[in-house]
């Protein structure tokens, strides 16, 4: 979805976007932090048939229904994909030494030297 971004002179910005089955949606961020969600009438785009205000909060637990993922499993896949970009093991701090890896091969017996 491409989003359009507006400044709102006094009020904050407001964010437009539609959907693939052709939906317009709209966000206002007000500068004191409310969201207002609009749903744009399909005969006239231009006006909203349904508006909702959200504070702050609410906003939040909204945006994390709305994910595809939930924000620990994105968090995790964040933290994988910095340890591979930096080789530390994740949750590791920086300067910490890296333990060696275990190794988990076993000699066989039959190629062991006797002592």
């Amino acid at each position: 979805m491409d989003i359009t971004h507006t400044t709102i002179p006094g009020t904050g910005t407001v964010h437009h976007g539609d959907t693939r089955q052709g939906d317009h949606l709209g966000v206002i961020v007000t500068d004191t932090g409310r969201r207002i969600l609009m749903v744009y009438d399909r005969a006239d785009p231009d006006t909203a048939a349904h508006t909702v205000e959200l504070d702050e909060e609410e906003a939040d637990h909204l945006a994390e229904l709305l994910h595809s993922r939930p924000l620990a499993d994105r968090l995790a896949a964040v933290e994988q994909r910095l340890a591979e970009l930096t080789g530390r093991a994740p949750g590791q701090a920086p300067g910490q030494a890296r333990q060696p890896a275990k190794n988990l091969t076993r000699t066989p017996p039959a190629a062991r030297a006797d002592p």
